[in-house]
């Protein structure tokens, strides 16, 4: 398992399972280089918004905002025409992408078809102000610094710190 907590630039890893070590974790503090590659990397989602279509047969609706358990979210919604085979008629599928800015997330996606079924998938059960619990590890556990305590895994650990924020 890896938990890693942005507030204090740490990541945490432990085994779980029949032959893992059960009474320590490693920790692995962040230095602000790895820091600003994850801030990089989860950086805001570009989402069109625009009713240009890029290309014939796909058009873009602005769906405006939502709040999803009171988390906005800006949706937009793509809509592609299928020419039928052998046919002069046509079909369409809709792709509706629902992103929340502030929690740099994709909350919602709804997919239709032609037979107009619609799956939709996304998140539950969301907070901007999850319990801080979420973020530590394990406390039954003993937490050594990686530099400090693995002799034999230090390489690859060092492998892991440089990976982790690539």
């Amino acid at each position: 398992m890896s938990l890693f907590n942005p507030s204090i630039a740490t990541m945490w890893h432990w085994g779980e399972g029949e032959f893992a070590e059960k009474t320590q974790i490693v920790q692995m503090d962040l230095t602000s280089d790895q820091m600003a590659e994850v801030e990089r990397l989860t950086s805001v989602i570009s989402i069109p918004l625009s009713t240009d279509s890029p290309e014939p047969g796909v058009s873009f609706q602005n769906l405006g905002e939502h709040d999803f358990e009171g988390i906005p979210a800006k949706g937009t919604r793509i809509i592609t025409i299928h020419a039928v085979p052998g046919s002069s008629s046509s079909t369409q599928t809709i792709h509706e992408v629902w992103f929340s800015s502030e929690m740099r997330l994709v909350l919602r996606v709804v997919d239709g078809d032609p037979a107009g079924k619609e799956t939709v998938s996304g998140l539950a059960h969301i907070s901007l102000t999850p319990d801080a619990s979420l973020f530590e590890p394990p406390p039954n556990r003993i937490a050594r610094h990686w530099k400090e305590s693995s002799q034999y895994a230090a390489p690859d650990l060092e492998a892991l710190t440089l990976w982790a924020v690539k």
